[in-house]
C-alpha cells in the first residue's frame, strides 16, 4: 500500500501547533491591548490660521489627561468636536511616540476653505444672482460638501420642476492663491439644463 498520501500523527501534530501558533500571533497583532496613557503633548500640524491652543481647546483634549489606547472614546470625541465645529477638514489625530505611560499626540487638520468668488455658465446672466443668493454662495461661507452636494441637488430639482428632466448641475472648486493667509476658493457651476420635455399625450387604459 503507497503511504506517500498518509500524514503522520507526528507530522499531524506540528501541523496543528504552527496552526495554533498563528492563530495566536496574528490575534496579538489585530487586537492590541488597551491601555491608559497620560497626555504629555499636543501639538498641531496643517493648513490652519487657528492657534494650537484654539484648535486643542475645541477638540477638548487637555494635558495630563488620561486617554485609553486603542479604542478609547475621548480621542474619537475630539475628532467628533473638530468636526462639528464647521472650521476644519481632513482631521486625523496621531501618536508621535509614547514614553513609559505618557503619549504624545498630534492633531493634523486643515481649515474648512472659505468662498471668494462664484461663476455660473448655462444660464442667462439675469437669473446668476438668483442662484447665487438661494444657495446663500456668498464670499466668506465655508465650502463643504454638503454645500456643493445641497447646492448641486437644488439646481437640477429646481430645472426638472420645470420640465427640464435631464438637467445637470456640475460644481467645481479652485484654489485661490494669493497673498491672504486664509484658505479660499472659486466655485464653479456648470449647468446644462438639456432639452425641455412636454407631455404630448396621456392616454388612459383600464
Amino acid at each position: 500500500m503507497n503511504n506517500l498520501n498518509k500524514k503522520s500523527p507526528k507530522l499531524t501534530l506540528i501541523i496543528a501547533c504552527l496552526i495554533f501558533f498563528s492563530i495566536s500571533l496574528y490575534a496579538q497583532v489585530s487586537e492590541p491591548k488597551r491601555q491608559d496613557y497620560t497626555i504629555s503633548d499636543i501639538s498641531i500640524e496643517g493648513e490652519t490660521v487657528y492657534s494650537a491652543e484654539t484648535i486643542i481647546t475645541y477638540s477638548g483634549l487637555k494635558k495630563g489627561e488620561i486617554v485609553t489606547i486603542p479604542g478609547g472614546v475621548k480621542i474619537s470625541n475630539a475628532i467628533k468636536k473638530l468636526w462639528d465645529s464647521n472650521l476644519f477638514n481632513n482631521i486625523d489625530v496621531y501618536i508621535l511616540k509614547i514614553e513609559d505611560n505618557n503619549i504624545f499626540l498630534q492633531i493634523r487638520l486643515d481649515d474648512l476653505p472659505e468662498l471668494k468668488e462664484v461663476k455660473v455658465t448655462g444660464v442667462k446672466k439675469g437669473k446668476i444672482s438668483g442662484i447665487i443668493d438661494e444657495n446663500k454662495l456668498t464670499q466668506g461661507v465655508k465650502v463643504t460638501e454638503n454645500l456643493i452636494t445641497t447646492t448641486k441637488n437644488y439646481l437640477e430639482n429646481k430645472y426638472k420642476k420645470e420640465g427640464f428632466l435631464k438637467a445637470k448641475a456640475v460644481i467645481t472648486t479652485s484654489k485661490v492663491l494669493d497673498s491672504v493667509k486664509k484658505s479660499r476658493v472659486n466655485m464653479t457651476i456648470n449647468i446644462d439644463r438639456g432639452d425641455k420635455i412636454k407631455v404630448n399625450k396621456i392616454k388612459f387604459s383600464t
